[in-house]
């Protein structure tokens, strides 16, 4: 195993990410009696070196899946034989250690009977596949940044009309109350005139 402060740049190597689902997508459910016993059940790397604990982040039951890595060694993942049913599904994530001109391949470890050799489905993301996800993000923090924007001209708009608001009503008050005042010195002026006519 490498610790972290190797630099990979020195050594001319380069390290690749890999996220493997297994599922069942067959009819019929897995039992561990299902499995070879005399084989171990998981992938096995050739030409890079696997790197720290690979880790399991998705899987169709987290509680039963989240411990089905048995062991693993810079070459090979061994999973633990458990039931898989029909559609059931982990996906595993690690980091491979290769040479900068080699693709490291990944083959599978066991044998399940009715299936034989489990097989293994490329789906190796495309330099073009990753410019369209950068791009694809950046769209989405453009589009978030631009409803930011959107939401922070409303708040603006929303405290001056606030303002405007307040500054209204404040006015409202003081016509009020001047106009309370006079109304009281009209009626006390009244009350003098009748207090005068009696």
């Amino acid at each position: 195993m490498l610790n972290d402060s190797i630099d990979i740049s020195k050594l001319n190597k380069e390290i690749s990410i890999y996220e493997v689902l297994v599922r069942n997508q067959g009819g019929e459910n897995v039992r561990i009696h299902d499995f070879d016993s005399s084989l171990n059940f998981g992938l096995l790397i050739s030409g890079g070196e696997v790197l720290k604990t690979p880790k399991i982040i998705e899987s169709s039951d987290y509680d039963y899946y989240k411990n089905v890595l048995e062991k693993f060694s810079t070459n090979e993942l061994v999973f633990k034989k458990k039931i898989i049913d029909s559609d059931n599904y982990f996906k595993i994530k690690f980091f491979v250690l290769h040479g900068q001109d080699e693709v490291p391949i990944i083959n599978s470890v066991g044998r399940i009977s009715g299936q034989g050799i489990i097989p293994i489905l490329d789906r190796s993301v495309t330099d073009e596949e990753l410019a369209l996800q950068k791009d694809e993000r950046i769209s989405l923090v453009f589009i978030s940044l631009i409803f930011t924007l959107l939401g922070f001209v409303g708040l603006v708009y929303a405290y001056l009309k606030s303002l405007k608001n307040q500054r209204l009503i404040a006015e409202q008050n003081y016509l009020i109350e001047n106009s309370l005042v006079e109304r009281d010195e009209l009626l006390k002026e009244i009350r003098k005139l009748r207090k005068n006519t009696k």
